[in-house]
């Protein structure tokens, strides 16, 4: 499966590059930046709606009718699959691009104690605490309550209880069984109407209880990816529309062809949005495709309200702000996200700034190794280093890296920040195979991206530091 590897490390990369590939870059007033700029949707007349995609590099567009419900799509980018999992609607997925590339939560994830908590079915129970310097926000409860159900992981309980939202320190929450027994799975991750992922390869993937619907599905089928498709298997699924993606203005060969088949094909560009919150407004396009607009748009309120909580959280809490060395060399290259760049945004609002970035860009800078040392020199945290999962990973990428590391450190402890941990990597959901949930339910829910980023970059949430959700400490 190494085309859906390269399809993976593309997306590491490139998600964060956005508009970092060739062609001419459509440049226009952001307005507000939770809208994307790459998608419209309008509802028809007649019932239904009509998406229209817009290609960041030329202009041009592509237009999508949606006349009924669809039961029948394949999809090319695990971030489809991510929005199509928060609204309980992967059925309707027949064919996708690396199956076993999927995050289902048939992987642990760590705790403070060494131990691990189960994740249950394609929906993960994950206990998420409020940061304490979020503690002031206990309306963010009423707006999880409001719509509890809909949630791709449990967020409510630890906003819900008054007692998570004041105090000195935060209790304990609710143990794995404890979440268990409030989604309707046991600990041993079987459940009422739902049994626990195992691994692709034709065995049936699971759904969460959403509106009380519950049944069990067949992994979809390997269609390829762009670059090596198979047609064959393509053809005979019939989709009623392949979703795909664009990395330069030139259409691929794959479309054409597919558009030569008689298959339609739509281009789906959240990845080249350049704000977190553009990018989860694409759940409006899957809601639309399964019939489930309202629930759509009840989970993009919610995640828009929890994220804006969390960034004046993080405003009324002031303090210095975080210098951010951003990644390692991909591919002999040092790539920046410049400062229209949805990551860029992200950290900001997490109180931090990106190192090196270029102002008033979306696309991407590439710097060498030297710049990356001199930058160092004033970075005291350091994040995203690609496959490194240790220390001695991270140092074994290049000799000098031990000095810049030094660097960071010396920042830090000079800032205050103590023992805190300064090195941090977006890859604590990875399958097996390397597939990665930040490219997969983090597209569309920031709000909990960026919840790990502000315990991050605020050393007094020390007590915070093993409850993140995407990212794991580096040591």
């Amino acid at each position: 499966m190494r085309y859906f590897c390269l399809h993976i490390l593309l997306f590491a990369a490139l998600g964060v590059l956005l508009c970092s590939c060739g062609g001419k870059h459509v440049d226009g007033d952001i307005g507000d930046a939770s809208e994307p700029l790459y998608l419209r949707i309008s509802e028809r007349p007649q019932g239904g709606w009509i998406a229209v995609s817009v290609s960041p590099f030329d202009g041009s567009s592509d237009t999508l009718v949606i006349d009924r419900p669809m039961t029948n799509i394949i999809v090319m980018s695990t971030s489809h699959y991510g929005f199509l999992d928060a609204l309980g609607r992967t059925d309707i997925i027949s064919g996708i691009s690396g199956p076993d590339f999927l995050f289902s939560g048939e992987k642990a994830y760590e705790t403070s104690s060494g131990g691990s908590t189960a994740l249950f079915g394609s929906r993960q129970a994950l206990t998420v605490r409020t940061p304490r310097f979020a503690r002031s926000l206990p309306s963010l409860g009423e707006i999880v309550k409001a719509s509890l159900h809909l949630l791709s992981f449990d967020l409510g309980p630890s906003l819900l209880r008054d007692e998570g939202v004041h105090g000195p320190d935060l209790p304990d929450l609710p143990t794995a069984a404890d979440q268990g027994e409030a989604v309707g799975v046991s600990p041993d991750g079987g459940g009422t109407g739902a049994e626990r992922s195992e691994a692709s390869g034709g065995a049936e993937r699971s759904l969460s209880e959403v509106e009380g619907r519950s049944e069990a599905v067949e992994t979809p089928v390997d269609v390829g990816y762009d670059g090596a498709p198979d047609y064959e298997k393509i053809v005979a699924l019939g989709p009623e529309v392949v979703l795909t993606y664009a990395v330069s203005g030139a259409k691929s060969q794959f479309v054409s062809r597919l558009e030569q088949l008689g298959i339609k094909v739509f281009t789906v560009n959240e990845h080249l949005e350049r704000h977190p919150l553009a990018r989860a407004a694409y759940i409006r396009l899957f809601g639309a495709l399964c019939g489930q607009m309202d629930a759509a748009d009840s989970l993009l309120a919610e995640v828009k309200d929890n994220y804006n909580a969390i960034t004046d959280a993080v405003k009324k809490l002031g303090g210095q702000t975080r210098k951010v060395l951003l990644n390692i060399p991909y591919n002999d290259q040092w790539f920046v996200p410049a400062s229209d760049n949805y990551l860029t945004a992200m950290i900001q609002d997490a109180g931090g700034t990106v190192l090196g970035t270029e102002e008033g860009k979306a696309a991407s800078s590439v710097m060498s190794v030297e710049k990356a040392y001199s930058l160092s020199k004033g970075a005291d945290c350091w994040l995203n280093i690609g496959w490194c999962r240790t220390i001695d990973d991270l140092l074994g990428v290049n000799p000098i890296f031990k000095e810049m590391l030094d660097n960071i450190k010396s920042n830090a402890l000079e800032l205050g920040y103590g023992s805190y941990p300064v090195v941090w990597n977006d890859n604590k959901r990875m399958n097996p195979k390397g597939g990665n949930d930040i490219w997969q339910s983090g597209v569309a829910r920031p709000d909990l991206v960026l919840r790990d980023l502000s315990i991050i970059l605020h050393p007094d949430n020390q007590g915070e530091a093993s409850k993140t959700i995407y990212y794991r400490l580096i040591n």
